[in-house]
């Protein structure tokens, strides 16, 4: 048995979660961040009489994983960062913390017009 048209769009307003601003896929938004990984593996160079190839000692070991810049939001659907340019007109300002993301609205400048007001 089909759906009508009018029952996919009241499903469709059911499903929770925030619509990506550029392709309006729900719940697929993630944090993401650029991280740089130095690793190293050590050569054997203990001396040989004919030369050639000298093997490694041993895997490939990390010295350093440093984080490059901010963190960011990201659809994985479009997979396109998120700014709060492209979200402008739900969200005010967004803020990543350790434990969740803040999406802040002012609706005190929504409902009074704020400062252009006059």
């Amino acid at each position: 048995m089909a759906l009508a048209e009018d029952d996919k769009l009241a499903a469709d307003k059911k499903k929770l979660g925030i619509a990506c601003p550029k392709c309006d896929r729900k719940d697929m938004f993630a944090i993401t961040r650029k991280r740089e990984l130095i690793e190293y593996k050590k050569i054997n160079t203990k001396k040989k009489l004919d030369g050639g190839m000298y093997g490694y000692k041993a895997n490939w070991k990390q010295e350093e994983a440093k984080v490059k810049g901010k963190q960011g939001i990201r659809c994985m659907a479009c997979e396109e960062d998120i700014t709060v340019k492209d979200m402008k007109d739900l969200y005010d300002e967004i803020n990543i913390t350790p434990k969740g993301v803040w999406f802040v609205r002012d609706m005190f400048s929504k409902l009074f017009g704020g400062d252009d007001a006059s």
